[in-house]
């Protein structure tokens, strides 16, 4: 911690010092406006705002963005890397494993969309990952509270779908598909109570009391 009479010493620029604080106030050295200089600038995704958005959880924010780019270690992509194991769904046992499977075919992991279907009005998953992120980054542009119950859902939803899936492989646990639409549940639940300012609109009412 900097002491009160603590000097603050300001960084001449030289040639060999590039003015990376030039845009900063007073000229004097910022943080943001060095990280901003330096970091590279690629053109945003169009799915961003799906995954990124204000009052997120952040752990079910940095798995979505590894899901949406289909980067998840399932069994296809370890075999892809030449990781040879089973490669059955963990969670029905029934097909092999790869996104689309894992989040739109298994038996276990609908049963869990349905659920979040009707607690958050959420399509249930009839196309392919691909696709469905197409629809869900046209559809839920904006922060409308509906908007916000539908990508809260989705995220916590692709999470405790993938730590579910992990706890069968590596711990040998199992729980129900009910078990686990209550966790998600709670955790909307929690987010939207915190919601303030909300429009009391009879469907923004009907989400907010589910």
């Amino acid at each position: 911690m900097l002491l009160a009479s603590t000097p603050i010493v300001e960084v001449i620029p030289s040639k060999s010092n590039p003015k990376i604080w030039l845009d900063s106030p007073n000229q004097r050295f910022s943080v943001k406006v060095a990280w901003e200089q330096l970091r590279i600038h690629n053109q945003m995704v169009e799915w961003h705002d799906i995954v990124w958005f204000k009052n997120i959880v952040p752990r079910h924010s940095f798995l979505l963005w590894v899901a949406v780019q289909q980067k998840l270690t399932t069994q296809d992509r370890l075999h892809r890397f030449g990781i040879h194991g089973p490669n059955r769904c963990s969670l029905c046992l029934r097909n092999n494993e790869d996104h689309n499977h894992l989040f739109f075919e298994c038996s276990y992991t609908k049963a869990i969309w349905w659920d979040v279907h009707d607690r958050c009005d959420i399509p249930r998953m009839t196309k392919g990952w691909d696709e469905w992120i197409r629809w869900a980054t046209i559809t839920w542009h904006g922060k409308s509270f509906i908007n916000f119950s539908h990508k809260l859902g989705f995220a916590a939803t692709v999470y405790y779908i993938w730590q579910e899936r992990n706890a069968k492989i590596f711990a040998g646990m199992a729980r129900t598909s009910n078990l686990v639409f209550d966790q998600i549940k709670c955790i909307i639940r929690d987010k939207l109570d915190l919601m303030r300012n909300v429009l009391p609109t009879d469907e923004n009412i009907r989400i907010q009391r589910a």
